[in-house]
This record gives C-alpha cells, structure tokens and sequence, in this order.
C-alpha cells in the first residue's frame, strides 16, 4: 500500500513537472515570439525614420539651396552641356518664383524639363518621385453655367477640408466676341458660411469662348488661383505651351512670358491679373502689342510685363486665325503644381515600392505655399 501510494505521488510529481515545463516553454516561446517582433518592428520604424529623415533632407536641400546659378532661365540645350542642379533659392532668402516657374511642365521647345531629366538633377539623387506646390487654401471654380445671355459662376475656397468664410474672391471673365477683340470683366465677392461664392456675368453671351480668372484671397497671406472656360458650340479654343521667366534686363517687377507659336496662329491680346480686394479697383493690364516678338522660329517672346512686387499673378494670351478656332496661354507666378492651372510632377504609374513623404512650408512672393516631395526607392 504504502509503495502504491508512494509511486502515485511520484506520477504526480512527474505530470506536475511535466504541465509545468510545457507552461514555461510555451511562456518562453511567446517571450521569443514577442522579443523578435519587437525588434523587426524596431527596425522596421527605424528604416521608416530614417527614409523619412533622407526624404526631408532632400526637401531641405532643395528649398535652401541656389542650384546652378541661372538654371531656371536657360534652355535645355545649354543645360544639357552642363553638370547642374536644381535649388529654389531666391536672394532674399525666400523661395525664387521664377525658378519654381521652370519647374513646370510644359512642351515649350527647348525649355521643358521633362519628368525624367527633371529628376535626374533634384537632389533625390534619381529616384522616382512625385513632386507637389500648393496653397494652404483651396479655390476652385465648381461650374460656369449659361443663363440666357448671362454666365453663372458658382466657386468654393477651404482649407483642411473645410469651408473659409469671408474670403475675398476677385474673379475675371476674358470674352473673346465673334466681332474683334476680347473684352474684360472683372467682379469682387466674399465666400459665405459654407465656402461658395456665386457671381453672375450679365449680358455676356452670345461669345465663342470666355475665360474665367479666379483669385481667392485669405489675411493676404493664403491665396490661391483657379481657372476654367465656357466655349459656344461650334468654337474650338486649345490651351497651349508657355511659360514665365524672369526679365533679366530690367528690375525684379518686369517678367517676360514665352508662348508656343502654333501654325497659322499670332498673339492677338494679352494681359496681367492680379489679386485685389475691393470694389473699383482695376486689377488688369492689358500688354502692348509692341512688347510682343513675333519673329522668333518657335515662341512669342512677351517681354517687360510688369506685375505687382508680391501676392498672385495671372498672364494670359489669346493667338487666333479666326474668331471660333485659336489658342490661348494662361500662366501664374508663383506658380502651383495642383492640378489645376498646373499639374502635379509625378510619374506615369506609381512604383510597387518603399516610398517617403516630406512637406515644408515656404514664403514665395509673401504669400505662404507648401512643397510635398514623396521619393521611391527605385531608379529613374
């Protein structure tokens, strides 16, 4: 009896042993479990850190450096002959609108930087990238609208997603008629509690093709440009290829627009725009023709426009062969890489890779804008 119950107790013992054996291996592989994840999920935030760190310093390096001195003014066909980089530093410590102008893409012979040769002298050191310039606000024309012979404009400005109320719209009509030349209209509004500003252009049509200019300014700081157009039935208007350069014979306060020449066509009208906020205030100029080249091979070359030192500037031109078939250029300085009146800097597809997103808030003619620089970890 008495060995009976002394190897019951052993058998006990050995169970006992046994469940608390299987307990601490299954404890200590969970421990390990645990342990190794904690450590991939390190390195996994360290790598994220760490690219994130690379994308903002590349952002960094782009904003606070000059580049190749000129490399926004010359063609590609000068560049191509040099080892430059791209810098967005003006002289005064702001961002040089004229060299985030070139960053634009735009078919204008021998002046575009494609998306590749573009890339190829950021300092991301030839990734794939998407590059963005954008308002802290967002002003954007919903629709234009026929109403008899008036146009209704109804717009939205917001921030973060969000309505702006009281909001200084000043928006532009550029009606080209079926009897000469275009004629001007220029109107003032605020945006109301939900963000909308609803203007109508009376005894404006009939016309084969308007354009509209709008800019939305907030504490004067943040603001923004939308654009669209109203085309009759029968008329055919195409945006074509243009782009701002400095003016380099004058004082900062002159540009010069280059146009793309389109066969059979000649600049008839240009004109400035500018941001304003009250009623009775002309906000436009129209540019003498005299200031206009017509005898360059590929380009009107459009020179010492003068605009306003600071805030938004619209430049827009109409090239016709008849009154419902032509082209027309619009351009903003500083300009936005929105999709908008520009679009954004990015690559046909989008890799199947790590990627790193920066952003960076810069002044650029005293108003506030932001550049998104996301890079892939994948060669050009």
């Amino acid at each position: 009896m008495f060995r009976f119950l002394r190897s019951k107790k052993s058998q006990i013992r050995g169970v006992d042993f046994t469940v608390a054996m299987i307990i601490f291996m299954l404890t200590m592989i969970n421990v390990l479990v645990l342990t190794n994840n904690l450590i991939i999920n390190t390195k996994i935030n360290s790598n994220l850190e760490q690219r994130g760190n690379q994308s903002q310093q590349v952002l960094n390096t782009l904003v606070d450096n000059y580049g190749t001195t000129n490399w926004e003014s010359l063609p590609v066909s000068s560049l191509s002959k040099m080892n430059w980089t791209v810098g967005l530093l003006g002289n005064n410590e702001d961002i040089d609108p004229y060299k985030l102008s070139r960053l634009v893409d735009t078919n204008l012979p021998d002046y575009n930087l494609n998306y590749s040769y573009l890339g190829k002298h950021l300092p991301s050191e030839n990734k794939v990238y998407r590059l963005e310039v954008f308002s802290p606000i967002n002003n954007t024309i919903l629709s234009t609208k026929a109403v008899t012979n008036n146009i209704n404009i109804v717009g939205y400005v917001s921030k973060n997603n969000e309505p702006l109320e009281n909001v200084n719209i000043n928006l532009f009509s550029i009606k080209q008629g079926s009897a000469g030349n275009a004629s001007i209209q220029q109107t003032f509004a605020k945006t109301n509690s939900s963000g909308y500003y609803d203007i109508t252009f009376t005894a404006i049509l009939p016309a084969n093709f308007i354009a509209f200019i709008s800019f939305a300014n907030y504490l004067n700081l943040t603001q923004d440009v939308s654009f669209s157009t109203y085309t009759d039935v029968g008329a055919t208007f195409t945006r074509t290829d243009s782009s701002i350069f400095k003016e380099t014979s004058s004082s900062l306060q002159n540009i010069n627009l280059r146009v793309k020449k389109e066969t059979g066509n000649n600049i008839s009208q240009a004109w400035t725009f500018f941001t304003g906020v009250q009623s009775g205030e002309q906000n436009y100029t129209e540019i003498p023709s005299s200031q206009i080249d017509y005898s360059l091979a590929n380009y009107f070359n459009i020179s010492r426009v003068s605009i306003p030192p600071t805030g938004y500037v619209a430049v827009f031109s109409i090239q016709n062969s008849s009154f419902t078939n032509g082209f027309y250029s619009i351009d903003i300085l500083p300009a936005l890489l929105d999709n908008d009146i520009y679009n954004v800097r990015r690559p046909t597809s989008y890799p199947n890779a790590l990627s790193s997103t920066s952003t960076l808030t810069a002044l650029v003619r005293n108003v506030i804008i932001f550049i998104r620089l996301t890079t892939w970890e994948v060669e050009l």
